[in-house]
């Protein structure tokens, strides 16, 4: 259902697939936009029918479009985009050594140990940001999310308030 230019769409972007998937369909180039269309005209019937109340309250909320059904499509494909790209990284991360994003250019002389870890204090900590040289990376994150390790890297950076 999704080919690789879709995925590579989705996953380039740091926002969930649920947050851009409109935008998409409006703002991407055509054979995204195609792929796209392709995409939510190929989830069933019954895979709509089968979302349950809850699930159809979110797609109120996330999605603009009017028609309940176009929104358990929208539904369906982002949610099934968020599980493709959670698998990908968890597989990449699972290779240790010259593996993505290892590999990147802007972490050349970056030591990766043994266990496949690198220092942050080799990074700039911007929000739930790693940055070096000119580029953004992200710990992949322990739960579905899009600001998941955003206090997690905080706390790391020294950078909570403090109550007391």
């Amino acid at each position: 259902m999704i080919g690789q230019n879709l995925f590579e769409a989705f996953a380039r972007s740091y926002e969930p697939p649920h947050w851009i998937i409109e935008r998409l369909q409006r703002d991407a180039a055509a054979d995204i936009r195609s792929a796209l269309r392709a995409a939510i005209e190929g989830v069933s019937s019954d895979a709509v029918a089968a979302l349950d109340q809850e699930s159809r309250a979110q797609c109120e909320i996330l999605f603009t479009s009017p028609d309940p059904d176009q929104q358990a499509r929208l539904y369906i494909v982002s949610r099934d985009v968020a599980g493709l790209i959670e698998r990908t990284r968890l597989n990449l991360a699972a290779q240790l050594g010259a593996a993505p994003p290892y590999n990147h250019p802007a972490l050349r002389g970056v030591v990766v140990d043994t266990e496949g870890l690198v220092p942050l204090s080799a990074f700039d900590i911007d929000g739930d940001a790693l940055c070096i040289n000119g580029h953004a990376f992200f710990v992949l994150p322990p739960v579905p999310g899009s600001n998941a390790n955003y206090w997690l890297l905080q706390s790391c950076n020294g950078e909570i308030w403090r109550t007391q």
